[in-house]
């Protein structure tokens, strides 16, 4: 069975609507795709390798792609690498897969892309898709194992980017924008935790203490998410103590 062609942007609203809203694929006007980055670059060797593919007549895994209600755009959350390749090729359309959602679940979709196949990421892309991340308000207040989780990244690593984007904040004169609480994931339930709001930015200590328990969570299996965050907010609350002690 042929995938349905889509030229406009009403094509393909007409096309989910007929289809309840759920995934549909089809070979898309590549006019219409924006891709969302979050590589400092693209790979290519990987492009050339995936032109070369095209070129020989082999199908490309289709591009995800999510039509955003919020916007109307189009964007490319996985699959940048194969459209490059395409566009160099001089395609003008592509197989791609479309579900539809906000800028907001695009980017969740597009920090995760790569963590388990395709192209690898580099530490510094990781980076960069954390940053993206926590330029977001919303996700702002989640957890930093949230983040992590939904980018495939470490926790830790998380933590030191706010723990830097916080200090760069500071240096250029900027006020924190840092949210009053941090939100967990407990149970199933959303939680909210008061967040380290001390100057600017996390205190040295508050970096290591979250540091050092993610790090015996990886170790001990037998700590669950309640005891763990039990752990971390006694910990920064001996800390406060101790800093205070000094002043």
């Amino acid at each position: 069975m042929p995938y349905p062609k889509v030229d406009t942007r009403e094509q393909l609203e007409s096309l989910l609507a007929k289809c309840g809203g759920k995934v549909v694929t089809c070979l898309i006007s590549l006019l219409l795709l924006v891709e969302l980055q979050l590589r400092l670059a693209l790979n290519l060797k990987a492009m050339d390798e995936y032109a070369e593919l095209d070129k020989a007549g082999q199908a490309l895994d289709p591009i995800e792609v999510t039509f955003c209600a919020d916007s109307k755009r189009i964007l490319v959350t996985d699959g940048n690498h194969r459209l490059a390749s395409l566009r160099n090729n001089k395609r003008s359309h592509g197989l791609a897969r479309v579900t539809r959602g906000t800028e907001r679940s695009a980017l969740q979709q597009a920090a995760g892309a790569n963590a388990k196949h395709g192209v690898k990421r580099s530490t510094a892309d990781k980076r960069n898709i954390v940053r993206a991340l926590l330029q977001d308000r919303e996700m702002r207040a989640w957890s930093s194992n949230e983040l992590a989780r939904i980018a495939g990244i470490s926790a830790p690593t998380v933590e030191d980017e706010r723990e830097k984007l916080a200090k760069e904040r500071a240096k250029a004169g900027e006020p924190s924008d840092a949210p009053a609480t941090r939100q967990y994931k407990r149970g199933g339930k959303t939680v909210e935790v008061k967040a380290p709001t001390r100057d600017t930015q996390p205190t040295d200590s508050e970096a290591l203490v979250t540091r050092a328990v993610d790090r015996l969570y990886r170790l001990t299996k037998d700590f669950d998410a309640a005891t763990r965050l039990r752990i971390m907010e006694g910990l920064r609350a001996r800390f406060a103590d101790g800093d205070s002690e000094k002043q």
